[in-house]
């Protein structure tokens, strides 16, 4: 299954219009190899693709030899379903890798830095995610709603994983009796 095939189940959040210049398949790639690549926003994401057209037009097809702008970037994925994205994403993560006999998954949330908006009455963004220390990857993550719901989302993302034959670490808010229970289920 091809990188494009991970995310045909992403809705296109824009309105049907004959104009439509960039297809999703082209902001998707573009995107996600840009941000591996080290770009940290929608100014370099589409800097990337600018200096990378011929190497992007090897998997993906480029309208009028222009890529997208960075409004048109930020407006895609300003509109896009999260958790069909996030869903996706992890398919596709899921596919490049495997966790091996010996690998350690480490679950923990972070609360991350400069989330917090006083001007706009918004919350820290709390996320809790699984890293790969053999891969040196997050194989996923989700937001949840404070600190506290941390225990509600771990089975929540224990369930996206594959971690047959892996040594799952956890700190002890996450040592419950359900979430042990579904770890040792998946091993």
């Amino acid at each position: 299954m091809n990188f494009i095939e991970h995310f045909e189940g992403l809705t296109d959040p824009r309105k049907p219009n004959p104009n439509k210049l960039y297809s999703v398949e082209l902001i998707l790639f573009l995107t996600i190899s840009a941000v591996i690549s080290g770009a940290n926003d929608w100014q370099e994401v589409a800097a990337f693709g600018s200096a990378k057209k011929e190497w992007l037009r090897k998997f993906v097809v480029i309208p009028e030899d222009r890529t997208p702008s960075h409004d048109t970037i930020g407006d895609f994925f300003a509109r896009i379903k999260a958790n069909e994205f996030i869903n996706c994403f992890i398919s596709w993560v899921n596919s490049l890798t495997r966790v091996l006999s010996s690998d350690l998954i480490a679950i923990d949330g972070k609360t991350l830095r400069s989330s917090y908006d006083q001007a706009r009455g918004k919350k820290a963004i709390h996320m809790i995610s699984a890293w790969s220390s053999t891969m040196r990857l997050s194989l996923a993550h989700l937001p949840v709603n404070d600190k506290a719901n941390e225990i509600k989302a771990i089975p929540d993302l224990l369930s996206l994983l594959e971690l047959e034959g892996a040594l799952i670490t956890i700190d002890a808010m996450g040592c419950q009796k359900e979430i042990a229970k579904q770890i040792t289920c998946k091993r």
